[in-house]
């Protein structure tokens, strides 16, 4: 199994800034990923459809698998320049 693309951090923080933003404690020391950042806004666009539309009963892990499929998409564009 291949290691998940992460990108780069989302917003990074200059090395003499990083010891007051830490977050070591929550998995990574750099913060949020650009992966998990292109995520939370193609979820964030994925609920805002449901509305009126349809309602998530249940499947959630489906809207958020999703939400990361469109994250690993943008990153795989992002990396050929598209």
């Amino acid at each position: 199994m291949s290691a998940i693309n992460d990108g780069e951090p989302a917003f990074p923080v200059p090395v003499g800034e990083r010891e007051f933003w830490d977050c070591e404690e929550n998995g990574s020391p750099n913060g949020m990923s650009l992966r998990d950042y292109f995520a939370a806004a193609a979820l964030q666009g994925l609920l805002a459809h449901l509305i009126g539309v349809e309602n998530a009963n249940g499947n959630t892990s489906k809207y958020a698998g999703r939400a990361y499929q469109y994250a690993d998409a943008m990153l795989t564009a992002r990396k050929e320049g598209a």
